[in-house]
């Protein structure tokens, strides 16, 4: 049996909500049942080598969290097991982000979001956003590879950091400015810059997965007042 996708507007809901249980409270037990929720997630959309990836480095730092409790005493130690228990439940902020990214196809955020009565200038500007994030990730690779080649990656590359900063970022902000101004203009021609309304590709309706979501977020939610009270 085929498990319904959940709609956009329940996946940047359970995202947002998501990582403001993770970051305003301290409580093991939230950590505990949003790190499952992220797991399932991911799970259930197959992703299993993100998911892998993930634990092992959530699993490093609550390692290093624990440990540094038996050098409590060393202030260097005390402020790195802080570190790390932070840093543990980014990690989890970040499987929740790689589902919202993997599973949400950009026309269909667009839509939901448009439903969510959004400015068309809003929309423009997050849909460019979105699509420039993967091309300043694969610019700065390439750059960075073409640097390997000339023999500009090396040991002597941090006794001169600065040199080192100049060659990655100059071309790759001058690659990133044309690509810019590329997507601004791909994203005007489709379309979003109308201000009538557009007849929607896609059908987006609530199913049992948004369902579940929201009550598993709810309870967690509960949770988190009954802790506090």
């Amino acid at each position: 049996m085929r498990i319904p996708s959940a709609d956009p507007r329940t996946k940047l809901l359970c995202v947002l909500w998501a990582n403001e249980l993770l970051l305003f409270t301290v409580s093991y037990q939230l950590f505990a049942l949003v790190s499952a929720l992220a797991v399932v997630l991911l799970v259930s959309n197959g992703y299993w080598r993100t998911l892998l990836k993930s634990c092992l480095l959530a699993a490093l730092f609550m390692g290093l969290g624990w440990l540094s409790l038996l050098f409590s005493t060393v202030p260097l130690v005390a402020s790195w097991g802080y570190v790390s228990f932070w840093m543990a439940r980014f990690v989890v902020a970040f499987m929740l982000g790689a589902w919202f990214m993997r599973t949400t196809s950009l026309s269909k955020l667009l839509e939901a979001l448009a439903r969510l009565r959004i400015p068309a200038s809003m929309l423009i500007s997050f849909a460019v956003l979105i699509r420039f994030l993967p091309v300043v990730i694969s610019e700065f690779k390439a750059v960075y590879e073409a640097m390997k080649v000339r023999g500009y990656v090396t040991w002597s590359a941090l006794a001169h950091p600065f040199v080192f900063l100049r060659r990655l970022l100059v071309p790759s902000l001058t690659a990133l400015s044309r690509t810019g101004d590329n997507l601004s203009a791909a994203a005007l021609t489709r379309g979003l810059g109308y201000t009538t309304s557009i007849t929607p590709l896609y059908t987006l309706r609530f199913t049992i997965t948004d369902a579940l979501i929201i009550l598993y977020l709810a309870f967690c939610s509960g949770l988190w007042i009954w802790e506090a009270f």
